[in-house]
């Protein structure tokens, strides 16, 4: 169960964040509607919704779009929901519900698992 916590505190999408990092302080403003291999759905909370700085979820969805893994990333403002599309070789279905449910410090090793590789790290891969 993932708790909604009051707060004035404003996630601040500027912070020198990339790729799904901007969704580490909203997570716990998120829950699972809908999960299977390759595709979720997530809810924001009003809460979470006040508390995201002018900005996040866009510089969220041009940053995910960028990553390897992620198909796609379609914010529904309406329905404060936000749809994933995913590749579940790279991203097994239970890593979500890891991510959206482990301390900061456990969240931050789950997203370094799907950041993608610099030039550098590509150009050093045999292949």
């Amino acid at each position: 169960m993932i708790t909604v916590r009051e707060t004035a505190e404003i996630v601040d999408p500027l912070s020198g964040t990339s790729g799904l990092s901007l969704l580490l302080p909203l997570r716990r403003y998120l829950t699972i509607v809908h999960l299977v291999p390759g595709r979720i759905r997530l809810r924001l909370s009003m809460v979470g919704v006040r508390t995201a700085a002018p900005g996040t979820l866009e510089r969220l969805q041009t940053e995910a779009a960028a990553m390897p893994a992620i198909r796609s990333f379609r914010v529904n403002r309406a329905a404060l929901s936000v749809t994933i599309e995913f590749d579940p070789e790279r991203v097994p279905t239970a890593w979500w519900p890891a991510l959206l449910q482990a301390d900061d410090h456990e969240a931050q090793r789950l997203l370094a698992q799907l950041r993608p590789r610099s030039g550098a790290d590509r150009a050093a891969q045999p292949g």
